[in-house]
């Protein structure tokens, strides 16, 4: 896997989001691929919450297309002892969260662009909906467009 092109900026979020946030990785991806992924891009001491993979993933079938497809149900996150009103989910595969949108922060898919500025760009947004006691009822959808996320990136 050493040909993983890292997103631009990852260490700077990293470091930044856990002075602010509990941290918690919630990958759709097998547990084996996700291990050998997270190995070459989070820190080795860097304080997670937990770590879950396609397991915990809930599978729903989609009856028009009779094909199967997996959310990531942010209930398994309540019954942990996290309240919903403060959990963000950034994430860029928004049908994931389809039962819980008011938790999403969408990111634009990294294509592998050596000058993608989203983790930068999304900081100084996060610093903002911090000081929100609801984070679901702020409206995420389109964050990108935010004034807080007109400083410096």
């Amino acid at each position: 896997m050493s040909c993983l092109k890292r997103r631009p900026h990852l260490d700077a979020f990293l470091a930044q989001i856990c002075k602010d946030f509990n941290i918690a990785i919630w990958t759709s991806a097998g547990e084996e691929y996700a291990k050998c992924i997270l190995d070459q891009i989070i820190p080795e001491a860097y304080p997670l919450e937990f770590t879950w993979t396609s397991d915990r993933c809930t599978q729903h079938i989609n009856h028009e297309a009779g094909q199967p497809y997996l959310i990531k149900d942010l209930q398994k996150v309540k019954r942990r002892g996290y309240t919903l009103s403060r959990v963000l989910a950034i994430d860029d595969t928004p049908q994931f969260y389809e039962k819980s949108y008011g938790n999403l922060i969408p990111m634009i898919p990294f294509k592998g662009n050596p000058n993608d500025i989203q983790l930068l760009k999304v900081l100084p947004y996060l610093k903002w909906l911090k000081q929100h006691p609801n984070f679901r009822k702020i409206d995420k959808r389109h964050w990108q467009n935010h004034p807080s996320t007109r400083q410096n990136p």
